[in-house]
């Protein structure tokens, strides 16, 4: 299995993405490109690539035969496109989101995925969504591995194996080599609740007007550069 560096994987699951969401404008330009990695929702981490950064990553997986560039007739700036599917073999549009979605938010539950993979794939169930993830995983070279796990949380959170797979945190021990009892909840706890639950819809919805102005951002760019 190829190991990328955070740039690579960025700009590869930007290009994979794109060409679901906005056909239209696939292959891409570098401006196109540079602006989706840098978008602030859909992505974890947040960056802040320049042009440079992302050209030197376009290089380096045209190298690795994950992407190359388009020359089309009469375009007067190149295009970039990627060829995940077949060096990764991703036949089925369920196959294809899932994987984008761990290049380009990290770590996720069955629900963060089934959910976050709306835009490129509408996964009928969460059963569903685990086929693809265990098809990943019993491959004789896997793709996808469970995450470690985070303290206080039970869900499994899944992650692609592109990348360096992130050390499980561990509990501060205490001398005896105990680990520290859990704190008493705060008196606070349940008014800390109530507001999470009543901001949350408004949380969403400004997600998805951010979503919406970043697209049109993207279209915008794409529309310049017929003129460059």
């Amino acid at each position: 299995m190829q190991t990328l560096s955070p740039e690579e994987i960025r700009v590869l699951g930007c290009l994979m993405e794109k060409e679901r969401t906005t056909p239209e404008y696939y292959p891409m330009t570098l401006n196109s490109l540079v602006t989706a990695c840098n978008q602030k929702t859909s992505r974890d981490p947040v960056v802040d690539y320049d042009d440079e950064i992302v050209e030197h990553a376009l290089e380096s997986l045209n190298a690795r035969g994950l992407a190359n560039w388009v020359h089309q007739a009469g375009a007067r700036v190149k295009k970039f496109r990627h060829s995940a599917e077949r060096e990764f073999e991703l036949y089925e549009p369920g196959e294809m989101a899932v994987f984008t979605v761990l290049l380009l938010r990290g770590a996720q539950t069955l629900g963060e995925l089934r959910q976050r993979t709306e835009r490129i794939y509408a996964f009928p169930t969460l059963d569903h969504v685990e086929e693809v993830i265990r098809e990943f995983m019993n491959r004789d070279e896997p793709l996808v591995t469970e995450g470690p796990r985070v303290p206080g949380k039970k869900e499994i959170r899944y992650l692609h194996l592109l990348g360096d797979i992130p050390t499980p945190a561990t509990p501060q021990e205490t001398l005896d080599g105990e680990a520290p009892p859990a704190a008493p909840p705060s008196l606070t706890a349940a008014w800390d609740q109530a507001l999470k639950e009543a901001i949350a819809p408004l949380k969403q919805e400004i997600g998805e007007l951010k979503v919406e102005l970043d697209q049109l951002k993207i279209e915008f760019e794409a529309f310049k550069t017929q003129f460059d």
